[in-house]
């Protein structure tokens, strides 16, 4: 189980790594603000699961004295930080040469995306779980289905959290070996793309039988084979276009968070796509999204200024 050291109550599922929220962070060696809200908020939420957080490049010893980092582990025993080896969980997968081919690219922006995109389907395929973004805020358990993903506010399926109770499933081998026979380097989604495609192809029946067309089935919930699909106005995954995320304006944040608090989902999403910038921000003292993190992490948002 490469190497895994999972002392409290993560000692419990040692067996059942199914029962695992795995985190990954695979440009940096630190346990970024942004991640540490995510982990701290799907800790609270879930604290039957092991939150397993892999970061590249992580040393234990010469992370111990970062503040933040110190006090999650003092306060959710089911949160545990270790070190990303990349190669040991591609390894007997159809993309197991995947960072010795495309490794020495590792400063093009596109390589830690893939990367990370090939982790997390080699991960479910080889211990099951849930896989969940850094910039994901979980407000409520995130285990909804034994096989699940959700849709993004445009109706594409998004592999940000996946669900995936058992490991084995056929569909993750089958995305991971056409996405690296397909592979092209400079194409942004050249890998999720194609587990969301074939995914979206096991929905082409269920959505025929309820005439569902692209903008409307993003209201619904399918059952496409063994992976329920959530919309992204049910009860899974928000990740509409709230606007303005950072606002500084409290009458209209407020009026967000009231919309924000009436959605039927478990899950807020925050891509830095849909705040228009590409580095970390600051969030506003009177926006939702800074209002949303004090609902979720709240430890994480007193101990830093900047995710």
């Amino acid at each position: 189980m490469f190497g895994l050291n999972l002392p409290a109550v993560c000692d419990n599922l040692k067996a059942q790594l199914n029962r695992s929220v795995w985190i990954l962070e695979t440009k940096v060696a630190i346990a970024r603000p942004r991640l540490l809200c995510a982990a701290e908020s799907v800790a609270r939420a879930m604290p039957d699961y092991c939150i397993r957080v892999l970061i590249a490049g992580y040393d234990e010893k010469n992370s111990s004295s970062d503040e933040l980092t110190r006090k999650l582990r003092a306060k959710f025993e089911n949160v545990r930080f270790q070190k990303l080896v990349p190669e040991d969980i591609l390894r007997n997968t159809p993309v197991a040469n995947y960072t010795y081919r495309y490794g020495p690219l590792f400063e093009w922006d596109n390589y830690a995306v893939h990367l990370s995109d090939f982790l997390r389907m080699a991960l479910l395929y080889k211990y099951g779980g849930i896989y969940m973004d850094t910039d994901i805020l979980a407000r409520g358990r995130i285990d909804p289905a034994p096989f699940y993903v959700s849709r993004a506010d445009g109706g594409a399926i998004t592999n940000s959290v996946i669900g995936s109770s058992r490991p084995g499933h056929p569909l993750l081998w089958v995305a991971m070996n056409i996405s690296q026979e397909q592979y092209m380097f400079r194409q942004y989604d050249t890998v999720f793309g194609v587990f969301g495609g074939l995914i979206e192809k096991t929905c082409l029946k269920e959505r025929k039988r309820l005439a569902l067309d692209t903008h409307t089935v993003r209201r619904h919930v399918l059952n496409c084979s063994s992976f329920k699909v959530y919309g992204f106005e049910t009860g899974s995954l928000c990740c509409k276009k709230y606007s303005p995320l950072n606002g500084e304006n409290q009458t209209e944040s407020e009026t967000l968070m009231q919309q924000w608090r009436g959605e039927n989902c478990t899950m807020f999403h925050y891509m830095q796509s849909y705040l228009g910038v590409k580095q970390a921000l600051t969030p506003h003292k009177n926006s939702l999204l800074k209002k949303v993190m004090k609902d979720t992490c709240p430890m994480s948002l007193e101990s830093s200024e900047l995710f």
